[in-house]
């Protein structure tokens, strides 16, 4: 009855029917195989390509994306949290670095940055007439008129400055201590090439000197056997004469 009207209705219809249901097939009206089994496979076909491409595939997918789209939200809304409970909304420091080198997370959220006196301050400046401004709030107001905030503190808080002040000491010590080391290795350095120098020139020396001893006893040795053969010439002179 309902697809006695248009084509369109007729389909409307019947996806209705085939959605609500699970099985188009359930919705149509049976064929005889033995009389009319060309109509037979191709209503088969139909109602099979219906079930495995709208309601296996296309309805899973539509689901996975509701799924997956749900999933994302809830991971962004606990990233949130997470950014909440654990990073100053003002200055962006985490809670392990407050609770550990500052005096706590939970103080220093409620007392030192907290977030509804910075708004309490744009409110002020707002409502305040300008020509009143003071100093701070003249420049204050006009970063704001710029949608600058860089007036707020950035990765730092005056509960931090001590354990700043230690660690930039502490890296200054160290520096030193570092170029102490490497001015002692330097003088250390040029201490060994001055006593390498020395010792090459000490040996020089002894070469030298061993050299000088080398000539002074050849020509000793000379001497000696010069001595000696003249000797000799004046005692053979001497037996001939006799």
């Amino acid at each position: 009855e309902i697809c006695s009207g248009s084509l369109f209705i007729c389909w409307v219809s019947n996806v209705n029917e085939a959605l609500r249901a699970g099985d188009i097939g359930d919705y149509m009206d049976p064929v005889d195989p033995a009389e009319e089994p060309l109509d037979y496979w191709l209503q088969w076909l139909f109602t099979f390509s219906f079930w495995v491409i709208v309601i296996t595939v296309l309805l899973n997918v539509i689901f996975g994306i509701i799924i997956d789209a749900f999933s994302e939200l809830r991971g962004s809304n606990l990233a949130i949290k997470h950014n909440m409970e654990n990073f100053c909304f003002i200055c962006g420091v985490d809670r392990f670095t407050l609770d550990t080198k500052a005096n706590g997370f939970e103080r220093h959220i409620e007392e030192d940055h907290n977030m509804w006196q910075y708004l309490y301050l744009i409110v002020h400046l707002r409502e305040k007439d300008r020509t009143e401004y003071n100093g701070w709030e003249q420049h204050v107001a006009e970063l704001l008129d710029r949608e600058d905030t860089s007036f707020f503190p950035r990765n730092d808080a005056i509960a931090l400055k001590a354990v700043k002040e230690r660690e930039e000491l502490a890296s200054k010590q160290q520096t030193d201590a570092i170029l102490t080391t490497a001015e002692r290795v330097e003088k250390l350095c040029t201490g060994q090439e001055s006593l390498q120098q020395q010792i090459e020139q000490m040996q020089s020396s002894v070469r030298e000197l061993q050299s000088a001893a080398q000539t002074s006893r050849m020509s000793t040795t000379e001497s000696i056997m010069t001595e000696r053969s003249t000797a000799d010439g004046l005692s053979e002179q001497t037996v001939s004469r006799l």
